[in-house]
């Protein structure tokens, strides 16, 4: 090394010294970042019942629940998705909370149903159901509902459903549907 460049590196020495890092945040030298926290694990539990889906429900008691069947492979379901985000959204101050039913195959869990959850935002309350007979399960989750996807259940904070919307919703229904939740004693 040069003595020209050594003493270019001692008279800038001081200058680095009070440097920020990139965020705006300054650093003391010889001092390491934070470790940034981890992101929450986003844990989708399987349904193999009904029964097992109500108990997920009853873990919620006591607070509004947005409860919307839904699968990848259901282009309306995708596309009323984010809708349901800005409804929780919108509501989350109000005790109201979203639990998604993915429809979708259990191979596709790690694949296909996480990373969109991760997408829209979900860090919690979602499950993925996986049974085998569908017609029992569906008769007895709720004998009324024929099925479909999407399909958003919404119940009252005591845990009773207020309404069933089949197919694709807009925002106004599921508002009105939460403020009837909402409003229930």
């Amino acid at each position: 090394m040069t003595l020209r460049m050594l003493l270019l590196i001692l008279a800038l020495t001081p200058c680095l010294a009070g440097c920020e890092s990139s965020n705006g945040q300054s650093r003391e030298a010889g001092g390491d970042e934070a470790p940034k926290a981890e992101a929450k694990e986003l844990v989708v539990p399987i349904i193999r019942d009904a029964a097992g889906l109500k108990q997920e429900l009853a873990k919620l008691q006591g607070k509004v629940v947005v409860l919307n069947f839904w699968a990848t492979w259901c282009p309306s379901c995708v596309e009323e998705f984010p809708t349901l985000i800005k409804l929780r959204d919108r509501y989350a101050d109000q005790n109201v909370v979203l639990l998604t039913v993915s429809g979708d195959d259990e191979a596709d869990l790690e694949t296909k149903v996480k990373p969109f959850l991760k997408k829209q935002g979900i860090t919690e309350h979602a499950v993925l159901i996986a049974v085998k007979d569908e017609v029992k399960f569906i008769d007895e989750f709720h004998h009324g509902w024929n099925g479909a996807y999407p399909s958003t259940f919404v119940y009252a904070a005591n845990g009773k459903m207020v309404k069933l919307l089949e197919g694709e919703q807009k925002m106004e229904a599921f508002e009105a549907a939460v403020k009837q939740a909402l409003a229930a004693p």
